[in-house]
């Protein structure tokens, strides 16, 4: 059955040439309508057009028109079709033009087609029985896993039944289903786990060491620039997610790739240190006009870092008018008693977040000294440099990633010393445009539960 489709056109093609590309089309698709673009070098009247093509015709309101993104969103509403092609060249449509229509079709569930490129909106199918949440991000490294697990504790707070889907890229060959109110996941059992040759830091291990939730660990193999991704093992985590009778489930992201399932609402993180251009441009701007929620994580005082966050909000506000925004910054939350401690830090965090921030967060909040820290988890010959040089540690604190288990808890035990695992909670930042995260989560699950 051959494909429904809208036609770009633009008037620097001759109509007759327009018309025969037209025809070529119809060989392989259902041409069920065109939209003009713009342009005039080749026409005389707009309305010429109508004696040419055989096909409906969707014009501007306006001969020019620079709201491209309204015009396909009007063609839209009146012919339901599968995937748009693009019939139209320079100087009507350069590069910018077209990731913005690509944005704007894979945005809705629409293909973008062209002579030598073919983006497919991610097909995301409604196979989950229950109201689910997507975590996803623009870029990696910007808090999914801790964001997701901190979501998780703010609903199971709030009486709701949850469980976690992950998709990490070291995730199980089959999914893992973890019951993390019933486990005893302590640093010892998670190295027991890497002993066995399984990645012990995982997101799925993460989410139920910190939440204490039910947690189903699949899997996942690379990521499109639009977020889709080449394999994962998902829905066989959706089938065993759909025996589990939970009120809502949280459907966790990994790097820039989006959840291959349905969900009801969405999240989108946004790191403060990623570039503007990154989210003006390519695919940034339709993983912010799918999103519901937007967090924007590692906003701290230093006026520089704030400025770049006022900025991704601002650049939001004309992609997304009335998205809540949360500006947040993460702080470490040992998983144990440390009072009175010393204690080895290792982290992903940056070097200069590690010792701004993130150190005398630790030490003020929660009385313990660190004399030693790695910002090298993803690092294991650094790290190892890192931990050779810890001095009179007392306990090893470590984030449950990267080498997290294998390297430092496996030294802390070499070493007849105790090691512990800390998670990392959102901290609301001024100019958020929600005053309280853990209300913004509540409203996002119960618009989940009610569009279910």
């Amino acid at each position: 059955m051959k494909a429904s489709i809208l036609v770009l056109i633009d008037g620097e093609h001759y109509p007759e040439v327009t018309r025969a590309g037209l025809e070529k089309l119809a060989e392989n698709f259902n041409l069920v309508a065109t939209v003009f673009i713009g342009g005039t070098e080749k026409i005389d009247k707009l309305q010429d057009l109508n004696n040419y093509l055989s096909y409906p015709i969707v014009f501007p309101e306006t001969q020019r028109t620079s709201d491209l993104s309204s015009l396909l969103l009007n063609a839209l509403t009146k012919y339901s079709v599968d995937a748009v092609y693009d019939l139209s060249d320079e100087p009507i449509m350069d590069y910018q033009k077209r990731f913005d229509v690509a944005n704007t079709l894979l945005t809705q569930g629409i293909d973008y087609l062209g002579p030598d490129f073919h983006f497919k909106a991610p097909q995301l199918k409604k196979t989950l029985n229950t109201p689910a949440i997507a975590v996803y991000g623009t870029a990696k490294r910007v808090g999914k896993t801790a964001i997701t697990g901190y979501i998780a504790r703010v609903l199971t707070q709030n009486q709701l039944d949850v469980a976690i889907i992950t998709m990490g890229r070291g995730g199980p060959q089959d999914p893992v289903l973890i019951k993390g109110n019933e486990l005893t996941l302590s640093p010892d059992y998670l190295l027991s786990i890497a002993q066995q040759g399984q990645h012990a830091c995982s997101d799925h291990w993460e989410d139920a060491c910190t939440s204490r939730v039910t947690t189903i660990g699949c899997r996942r193999c690379a990521g499109g620039m639009a977020g889709r991704v080449f394999d994962s093992n998902v829905d066989q985590g959706v089938t065993i997610a759909n025996t589990l009778n939970k009120d809502v489930i949280l459907l966790e992201g990994s790097g820039a790739a989006f959840p291959p399932v349905r969900a009801d609402q969405h999240i989108v993180l946004i790191p403060v240190s990623q570039p503007i251009e990154k989210l003006s441009n390519f695919f940034g701007p339709m993983r912010i006009k799918k999103s519901q929620l937007a967090i924007i994580t590692g906003v701290e005082d230093e006026p520089e870092i704030h400025n770049k966050a006022l900025m991704i909000k601002q650049l939001i506000r004309k992609m997304h008018p009335n998205l809540p925004i949360a500006f947040t910054a993460l702080r470490p939350k040992p998983l144990c008693d440390v009072k009175g401690k010393k204690l080895f830090f290792a982290t992903t965090a940056p070097q200069m977040a590690v010792t701004s921030y993130l150190i005398p967060y630790l030490e003020s909040k929660y009385g313990c000294q660190v004399v030693g820290f790695s910002s090298a988890l993803s690092d294991r010959q650094q790290l190892r440099k890192d931990i050779a040089q810890a001095q009179d540690a007392e306990l090893y604190l470590t984030e449950i990633k990267a080498a997290g288990v294998d390297v430092v808890v496996q030294h802390a035990k070499e070493q007849g010393l105790a090691s512990a695992f800390v998670d990392n909670v959102p901290i609301i930042q001024p100019e958020s445009t929600v005053s309280h995260l853990d209300e913004a989560l509540m409203t996002i699950a119960d618009k989940a539960m009610t569009q279910y």
